[in-house]
């Protein structure tokens, strides 16, 4: 399933956690729930959900909310 919508795993929610945990941009998403079902790296992944990866780093930054330690 290679699918541009958002849910749990995917390319915009993987950015949007990735910022959320204060982790570098490295785009990835998981074909199903996450860490439950096939990681997709950036090499296996189409511009269009690497946009969508950013997408939801830079939204999450530009929020301005943060996991706290």
């Amino acid at each position: 399933m290679r699918s541009t919508e958002k849910y749990h795993g995917s390319p915009n929610d993987r950015g949007s956690a990735d910022a959320w945990y204060g982790r570098d941009p490295i785009p990835h998403y998981y074909e199903g729930a996450t860490g439950m079902s096939p990681r997709i790296d950036i090499e296996d992944m189409t511009a269009k959900e690497i946009a969508e990866y950013q997408d939801g780093y830079d939204a999450q930054v530009a929020s301005g909310e943060c996991k706290l330690y």
